[in-house]
């Protein structure tokens, strides 16, 4: 097993196979694996190339996309010309405004110094050709920079861009190169000397670490194996493979990832799908440092949308969004009604029961039968500040209040969520927006952003030098009515 780190720059191919200028289609994939490096310091991979041609599979089974669509770049095709040579004749001369257009990397990437200041680390991430030539350290000749991946993936914009990348810290859209790894445990796709240089930069990866979310490429939707200070590892077996790969091919092909059984692969399912799957491969083998795959979603889209249809389940609001959460941090229930789901009939009061076991920062939703979201709390009325110790029992509304909730059309069946979240931080506007207690402006969207946020990794110097991120703590309870005449 070998880490990974490299770039969301996904590549191609062509040109270096003598291949003609394409022509515009309506999907078009670049795919891209590189096992063997020409420099001796690089060490080489074992399950790359087996990932490109897994993904060009996929990709024509599950997306439909036609194979004269699909070009596949491995290993000594995959050089620094080949690569940007393809960049520019398969995927931007050749699609156009409206077509949806698929990268996929799986390979080396490291960090090399940053000429233009635009990293707050100092360094630019960037995608490791076959013939590029390390120096040591962040000495590197013959890479594309992430700047410059940047500058083609905007020349696609009008198109619907999907990149995945299964490298070493791809949450900045990375992977490194160069020196020996270590004989026991899961081998990251990187060398020991990103892993010393690492070690002293602490503070530069909490920085780093959140670049993912100023991801600015609106019509790209980006797939990373792991998040901006991670390892991501290849699989043993025969044939290996890509961890992240692997996963993602399973969790749609095979609907592994559908976890309430509806028939749609959702984004924010396919998300918790990949990470529970990391963490458990990380468990069985020791990994050094947590594992957490990324996703940064396109503008046009939202995390309820089945992964590749689209489509999104009519007949559930929440469906296919937030993440299975445990909910040992978290008490609540409903009073003033009984049965499951709790009926309540138009005209009775009711109330709220929370308690919390851990400290952390709550919200509770009332999700009507017409999917209108409510946030009770927090709220002007209940209270303002999310924050809450350990031990905190609340009543919504309290005793005291002077009003109570009282059930009303419409009919039907609705539910109230109460969340348990380690750190709000990315949902304050929305948060102070819907404090009113009147139904959201935008509710898709406002749980879009709940969602996100349930699964925001968080920065941890607890483990090694260089710190690492993880997976938030969350608990929730959703709590099921109906309301009736």
């Amino acid at each position: 097993m070998r880490p990974r780190h490299v770039l969301p720059a996904a590549v191609g191919l062509a040109v270096a196979l003598g291949l003609a200028e394409p022509s515009a289609a309506d999907s078009r994939a670049l795919v891209i694996g590189i096992n063997d490096y020409a420099d001796p310091a690089i060490p080489d991979l074992a399950g790359a190339v087996g990932d490109a041609e897994a993904m060009a599979g996929f990709l024509s089974e599950v997306y439909g996309l036609a194979p004269e669509d699909i070009r596949v770049l491995t290993d000594a095709a995959a050089t620094g010309a080949g690569i940007r040579h393809a960049i520019e004749t398969w995927l931007i001369d050749g699609t156009r405004p409206g077509d949806r257009v698929f990268l996929h990397y799986s390979g080396h990437g490291d960090q090399t110094l940053d000429t233009d200041g635009d990293e707050p680390d100092g360094l630019d991430e960037a995608l490791i050709p076959h013939d590029a030539v390390w120096g040591g350290s962040t000495r590197w000749d013959g890479l594309i920079t992430d700047d410059a991946i940047a500058g083609m993936l905007a020349r696609l914009e009008g198109r619907e861009v999907t990149l995945m990348v299964d490298s070493c810290f791809s949450g900045t859209i990375t992977k490194s190169a160069g020196g020996p790894t270590a004989s026991t445990g899961p081998t990251p796709r990187t060398p020991v000397a990103s892993v010393t240089r690492l070690a002293t930069r602490s503070g530069a990866n909490r920085d780093h670490a959140r670049e993912a979310d100023d991801w600015d490429q609106a019509h790209v939707t980006l797939w990373t194996a792991a998040d901006a200070t991670q390892f991501a590892y290849e699989e043993p077996g025969t044939p290996p493979s890509g961890l992240f790969t692997s996963r993602f091919i399973r969790g749609v092909r095979d609907r592994a990832a559908d976890a309430n059984g509806n028939g749609i692969v959702s984004f924010a399912e396919l998300r918790a799908y990949l990470r529970a799957e990391s963490e458990a491969f990380c468990d069985r083998l020791a990994c050094p440092r947590p594992l957490t795959p990324t996703l940064a979603l396109a503008e046009s889209l939202s995390l309820t949308q089945d992964v590749v249809t689209r489509d999104r389940d009519a007949g559930a609001c929440l469906a296919d969004l937030l993440p299975a959460a445990e909910a040992g941090g978290l008490e609540a229930s409903l009073l003033g009604a009984s049965g499951s789901p709790a009926t309540l009939r138009v005209g009775d009061a009711f109330r709220l029961g929370v308690r919390t076991h851990r400290a952390g920062e709550l919200v509770v939703l009332d999700v009507g039968p017409d999917c209108r979201i409510t946030q009770i709390f927090p709220s002007t009325l209940f209270g303002e500040q999310p924050g809450l110790a350990a031990g905190t029992a609340l009543r919504f509304p309290p005793r005291d209040a002077g009003v109570a909730f009282i059930a009303e059309p419409p009919l039907g069946a609705g539910e109230l969520v109460v969340l348990l979240v380690e750190d709000l931080a990315g949902m304050d506007a929305q948060l102070a927006q819907a404090k009113s207690l009147t139904p959201v402006a935008d509710p898709a969207q406002y749980l879009d952003d709940l969602a996100d946020t349930t699964v925001e990794p968080v920065f941890d110097e607890t483990g090694d030098a260089a710190g690492s991120n993880r997976e938030p703590q969350v608990s929730i309870v959703r709590i099921p009515y109906r309301v009736t005449e």
